[in-house]
This record gives structure tokens, C-alpha cells and sequence, in this order.
């Protein structure tokens, strides 16, 4: 499910400062790309592509088997058996403890299961990443393999408490840059990735593949080791439209901060290099003057000296390594336990920095301009503000976001990407009518598209209209979060049978995901079926144990079957999660309350109702129990008064109803009384005539 994000607070009453002096911008060197939008790439056919790398061999056998024993040649691959001893680690979000041996396990209370590993990613000169696969789809295993610690730990996006289970969805643009996925079927990087297509090389058509321009030959390089803040496909584009030799703005659109950013990522090194005067100052420096990608040994300070033959305030010798003092070695952001070579060259390197929070505007490298007029810019620059936003919540880039996304689609009112940014900023800020009015226009331009189909369904699901959010998620993705919106557009409009049969697929997708769990209770409730009810909200809690909503729920099924010793354990554990959530805390406590007065614990139920009462929310479980105890204190009004309140709010409480019926019988209110005993038979209390 999408997350729902903390704006970082800003700083007060800070001294005013001198205006800073002009920040470098952080871009790499290019020719103009083409006019926006992108004219229409001509696509490869990437699988001809790979037939015709069968023939490389023949001229440069050399080449090709250097490739394949090189890092980058290894980068994807099938699974080979798991390495090292068996090892296991905990989920800091959910609990979930993860485990690797023969194959990657989850276990929880009363729960386990395991999946084998399809594909590998990483050579494992820095850490190996396992992937399983669900028929056209794959998903990173939660355990990694990390070459500096020779063991295992959480793999990357699993440590930061995101994607408990096993569905983090490895996407196509993620999956470009390790492999040849362009196919059916992903497979090892062949020579087309880097030198385009064979075919038209063998049959002299073309000059060879290392006679691109250095524009050409960065954006090669690029198109993997290029990320900046924010890296998305343009209008129209995909990751296969990038063919060696095109300009790779036609197709990827990467921004950076106007202001550098402290630190760099696995993937920096084309923007870390730009920040040096050396890439700035000498054009003809490429990613191939140090690198090999054949693996050949090579002196990478040849160009250094090259350069600087009178390096006379060097203190090396002359035949060192420039790079070992003039580049750091420092622990990348995005993957834990990983240390490469930040590629910013400086006379006096420092370690590398933490990552600080950075709220400078953002550029595009290859149209570095921060107010730009054309629309088509504006659009995709409010598209990377949404995705800066998503992942970093500084609320400046949101405002930014409905700004430039505003502004670009007045003119441009036909590009569904726009709309569908903005629908998903508006959705994540909790505008759900503005969010709905963005989506329906994507969906009026794109409604096949899976992704506008989700966000446009659970929109229309948010603004009360489950029926149409149904025919939306008909054209969604069939995976578990779409199942679980179905359920509950059919659990709205009254439907429980669909809604059992949506949440049992999502849950069978997702076995770990909270909100299956979930999904599967509340259509039992539905149906009527008390003992799957509490079974699924049970399974929930030991999917997720520190998950607040599970207990809360386990809470109420046991109320519902006046299994009162559970139920009251139930909230009470609730209550151990809801630590300053307000509403949940008068939640639990108003179930405890309802506990402890049918376990006969008049004074306790008491405190407890009275404590609920106190947090500012109404909590009609509450004054149920406080009615009842003044109808059995001999206050009859009071107690009219307390359980008229609890009805305002619930009107199908059973118990309240039938206190009420007892109540107004001690005050000579004979219709009433007669009038709220019905009332308590139609919402199902067992006492009730």
C-alpha cells in the first residue's frame, strides 16, 4: 500500500545569514537534447539484437570472454545455492523474522513459509541480492548477501521498516540496468546493452561500437550509473527505447539539486564525476579513459599524469595511484554494508558525509533551468518533485510538485502522466476530492493503464462510490493491493460474498501483508462467520504484531462472541501500540472498560471508561459502560444519558440498547423502553425479547 509520509518541520528563529554564494550545479556534460517532447525513438528489437550477439565471439573472442568473468558481466544470472552459512534477521517494521538456509524463509507466531530463488543479481564483489518470481513477475528475497561482512543481513529497501513480506516488486527500469530484461525472459547483459546492435555492425552498416562521440559514449555509461534525486522515463518512453548511440535524454529524464548533496549512492558516479574540474575542464575525459568494461588491466592514473605533468605539489610518487588520495572511499546511502569510490575528484578529498536534508530546486541535467516555461519541462519537473517528495517529505517539494505540474498541463491538458502525478501527490497529501478530480482525467486519457487504473479506483473508492471503483480496478494490475481495494469496495456496496473471494486471493499473493489479513476478517464479519473472523484478525496480529489496527480488531471479534477475557487482552495490547494516537488509546481503552465490566470488575471497568472519555475523542464503547454502571449505581437519568450519547454515535449497539430499555422501565417509560428492547433483538444482543 501507498505510504503515508511525515513532513519534516523547518527551522525558527534562526539568525538571518548572508546570502550564499552561487551553487555549483551538478550536471554532466551534454549536446542540446531534442525539442520536448521527445520525437518517437525507433525501438530496438532487442531480441534480434541478442541473436546477432551469437556471432560476436567469432572477431572478438577476447572481448567476450573478459565480459563474462567481468563484475558487470556477472551482474545477473540464475540462482546458484545460496552462499555462506545460514543466517537470519528481524524485520524492524513488522517483527517478521527473515531467514536464508536452502532457501529464504519468513517466520511469525504460528506462521512460516519459504521461497526459492529464481534469479541473482550482483556479481558479489560487493553483495549478491536473490530474486523470486510469480509468473511474469519478480520480487527481491528479504536476505542479501554482503561481500564486506561475509554474511547476510536485510536487503536494500527491507532495513528501513517499508515492504515487510515478500512482494517488493522488482520493476522493469530497476531490472534494465543489472540485466538483458527487455524479453520475456532476463538473462546475462550481452554486447548489445553497451554497442547496440550487432547485426548492423557485422553487416557494415555501421562504424563500430567504440566510435561513439564522448556525448554518445557518457550517456552509455549513464543510463546505468546516472540516478541524480530523481531519474524518470519520459512521456511515452521506456527502458528498452534507450539504444547506444541515441541521446539518452530522448528517453530518461535525471534530475539533481541545485545544491550538491552530501554523500552519493551506489549508482553517483556519472554526477560525482561531473562535480570535478577535471570532467569540466577536460571534455575528452570519459568513463573509458580509467575503466575497462572488458576487464583488461589498466593504469587508471595514466590520464592524471597525462594531464598533470607537473604535479609538483603532489607528495606521491610518481608512479601511485592519484585515485587512492584524490577520490574517497565511503559507504554508500542506499545499500548497507557497501563502500565504493566516490568519483568527485578534489585536490584534498573529505570522507564522505551522511546524507542531510536538501530542499534546493531540482535540475535537469540536460535542461538545467529551474523555472522553466516550456510545459512539457514543467510537467516532468513536477513529476520528479513527487518523486523527491515520496521519498525524502519536505514539504517545500510538494508545493513545488502542484506548482509546476499546475502550470504544465493548463497548456498540455492531454498528458495522463501529469494528471496521474498529481492525482497520487494530491492522494499521499489527503486531498481526496482534488485527488479525484486529477485522476478521472487520467482515466479519461488512459484508462488501460494498470497504474491509473489503481489510484483512479481507490479514489472514486475514498469519495464513496464503490461501484465504480470496481469497474476501475478491473483494468488494474491483479495483485494483492488491487484485491485488497476490491474487497473493501465490495464489503461498501454490500457485496461480501465478492469481497471474501477478493480478500482470499490477495491474502493468497500476500500472505504476510497486514492489510490482507485484514481484508479477510472484515468480509467474514460480513458473512456472518464468527470463528473466521477472529481467526483471520488473529493471523493478522502475528503477521504483524506491532501493527495497531490487527489488535484493535482482534479486539472487537472477541467483544462480538463475549469471549471478554480475550477481548480485553486484545485491547490491552492495542493500547500498548497506540502510545499518543489519541483515538486509538480511547479505542481500547473503552474495549478494556467493556471487558472488565462483564468479567464483573465494576471499579476497573470504571477507570478505564473514564480515561477513554478523557483523550478528546468520543468513545461510545465507553459511555455504554458508564451508563450501565449508573443504571446498576441506581441513576437511571444518568444513565439515559450516557447510553442516549453511546447511540448517537453507534446506533447498532446491542448492549447499549437493551441498558437503555432497563433504564427507561425504572423511569415509567414503558414505550420507550419497549421501543429500545426491539432495538437491541435487531442489532442481535442474546438477551433481548
Amino acid at each position: 500500500m501507498l505510504p503515508i509520509l511525515l513532513l519534516l518541520p523547518g527551522c525558527r528563529d534562526r539568525a538571518p545569514v548572508a546570502p550564499p554564494s552561487p551553487p555549483r550545479v551538478e550536471a554532466v556534460p551534454h549536446t542540446p537534447v531534442a525539442p520536448i517532447p521527445a520525437p518517437t525513438p525507433v525501438r530496438t528489437d532487442w531480441a534480434k539484437a541478442e541473436r546477432a550477439e551469437a556471432e560476436c565471439g567469432d572477431c572478438h573472442p577476447d572481448d567476450e570472454d573478459a565480459w563474462r568473468a567481468s563484475p558487470m558481466g556477472r551482474s545477473f544470472g540464475a540462482a546458484t545455492a545460496p552462499q555462506g552459512t545460514p543466517a537470519s534477521a528481524r524485520h524492524p517494521g513488522s517483527g517478521l523474522r527473515y531467514s536464508v538456509g536452502e532457501g529464504f524463509g519468513v517466520e511469525a507466531p504460528g506462521f512460516s513459509f519459504e521461497r526459492a530463488a529464481a534469479f541473482q543479481i550482483g556479481s558479489g564483489a560487493h553483495a549478491r541480492t536473490y530474486l523470486w518470481r510469480d509468473g511474469e513477475d519478480l520480487f527481491e528475497l528479504p536476505m542479501t548477501w554482503y561481500a564486506s561482512r561475509r554474511g547476510w543481513d536485510l536487503s536494500p529497501g527491507f532495513g528501513d521498516g517499508r515492504d515487510p513480506g515478500f512482494r517488493r516488486r522488482v520493476e522493469p527500469g530497476c531490472l534494465a540496468c543489472h540485466a538483458n530484461a527487455f524479453g520475456p525472459e532476463p538473462h546475462a547483459m550481452g554486447c548489445s546493452r553497451c554497442h547496440g546492435e550487432a547485426s548492423v555492425h557485422a553487416a557494415g552498416d555501421a562504424p563500430g561500437p567504440t566510435r561513439l562521440s564522448p556525448e554518445r559514449e557518457r550517456d552509455v555509461c549513464a543510463f546505468c550509473h546516472l540516478t541524480g534525486a530523481a531519474r524518470l522515463l519520459r512521456f511515452e518512453r521506456d527502458s528498452a527505447d534507450f539504444t547506444p548511440g541515441e541521446p539518452l535524454a530522448d528517453v530518461v529524464a535525471v534530475f539533481v539539486r541545485q545544491t550538491a548533496t552530501d554523500g552519493f549512492n551506489v549508482s553517483s558516479h556519472g554526477g560525482r564525476l561531473a562535480r570535478s574540474a577535471c570532467a569540466t575542464k577536460s571534455p575528452q575525459l570519459l568513463c573509458t579513459t580509467c575503466h575497462r568494461p572488458h576487464a583488461e588491466a589498466r593504469d587508471r592514473s595514466a590520464a592524471c599524469r597525462d594531464c598533470h605533468k607537473e604535479a609538483t605539489a603532489c607528495a606521491g610518487p610518481g608512479g601511485a595511484d592519484c585515485a587512492s588520495c584524490h577520490m574517497v572511499l565511503g559507504e554508500v546511502h542506499d545499500i548497507p554494508h557497501v563502500s565504493m569510490t566516490d568519483h568527485f575528484i578534489r585536490v584534498r578529498p573529505e570522507p564522505a558525509k551522511a546524507a542531510s536534508d536538501n530542499d534546493s530546486p531540482l535540475l535537469w541535467i540536460a535542461r538545467p533551468e529551474a523555472e522553466p516555461s516550456d510545459p512539457d519541462h514543467q510537467i516532468l519537473l513536477g513529476r520528479a518533485y513527487v518523486e523527491v517528495w515520496r521519498n525524502d517529505g519536505q514539504r517545500k517539494d510538494a508545493d513545488r510538485a502542484e506548482r509546476f505540474l499546475g502550470a504544465g498541463l493548463e497548456r498540455r491538458p492531454k498528458r495522463w502522466d501529469g494528471w496521474l502525478a498529481l492525482a497520487t501527490l494530491r492522494r499521499l497529501r489527503g486531498q481526496i476530492e482534488p485527488a479525484r478530480r486529477a485522476a478521472e482525467a487520467a482515466w479519461r486519457l488512459r484508462p488501460d493503464d494498470p497504474r491509473v487504473a489503481l489510484v483512479t479506483g481507490a479514489l472514486r473508492l475514498a469519495s464513496g462510490e464503490p461501484a465504480s471503483a470496481i469497474a476501475a480496478f478491473a483494468q488494474a494490475r491483479d495483485d494483492y493491493e488491487t484485491n485488497t481495494l476490491r474487497a473493501r469496495a465490495s464489503l461498501v456496496s454490500g457485496d461480501a460474498t465478492a469481497a471474501m473471494r477478493y480478500a482470499e486471493r490477495a491474502h493468497a499473493l500476500h500472505p504476510t501483508d497486514l492489510e490482507a489479513a485484514l481484508a479477510v476478517g472484515a468480509a467474514a464479519h460480513a458473512l456472518g462467520d464468527p470463528d473466521r473472523t477472529v481467526a483471520a484478525y488473529d493471523a493478522a496480529t502475528k503477521r504483524a504484531p506491532e501493527a495497531l489496527r490487527g489488535w484493535l480488531q482482534l479486539g472487537r471479534a472477541h467483544a462480538d462472541g463475549r469471549r471478554w477475557k480475550e477481548s480485553g487482552r486484545a485491547y490491552a495490547a492495542a493500547e500498548e501500540r497506540a502510545k499518543t494516537e489519541r483515538a486509538a488509546l480511547a479505542i481500547a481503552q473503552a474495549g478494556q472498560a467493556t471487558a472488565a465490566l462483564y468479567e464483573g470488575q465494576a471499579g476497573r471497568a470504571d477507570m478505564l471508561a473514564r480515561k477513554a472519555m478523557g483523550h478528546g475523542h468520543r468513545a461510545p464503547g465507553a459511555l455504554t459502560v458508564l451508563g450501565r454502571l449508573a443504571l446498576a449505581g441506581g441513576d437511571p437519568k444518568a444513565a439515559v444519558r450516557f447510553l442516549e450519547g453511546a447511540l448517537e454515535e453507534h446506533p447498532r449497539d446491542a448492549d447499549a440498547w437493551l441498558a437503555l430499555s432497563r433504564a427507561l422501565a425504572k423511569l415509567g417509560q414503558p414505550r420507550g423502553a419497549a421501543t429500545a428492547a426491539r432495538r437491541a433483538a435487531e442489532a442481535g444482543h442474546p438477551e433481548a425479547k
